[in-house]
């Protein structure tokens, strides 16, 4: 039994680490104001070429990733809730 428990403690800090990053980048995501740049390097395009191409295109790309830092920082403070929770 006491080896459960150390695996339970072990998973714990882990789900406790996980949460605490999932939130910082959740929150970087959330306030930048400029796509990341492996986002750029992934398209192979600027944002400013991009804006060019197609402008509804560059509003969508910035409301997706502030999307997915809201959704980041929702993530880790509900695994930080079951951590300290349970």
């Amino acid at each position: 039994m006491p080896e459960v428990r150390k695996r339970v403690l072990y998973c714990s800090y882990l789900l406790t680490v996980v949460a605490a990053t999932g939130r910082i980048i959740g929150v970087i995501y959330f306030f930048s104001s400029e796509r990341m740049p492996y986002h750029l390097a992934w398209i192979g395009m600027s944002f400013q070429e991009i804006k060019d191409f197609n402008p509804n295109l560059a509003l969508w790309m910035g409301g997706s990733v502030n999307t997915v830092g809201t959704f980041m920082v929702g993530f880790g403070t509900l695994a930080m809730g079951i951590v300290l929770g349970a």
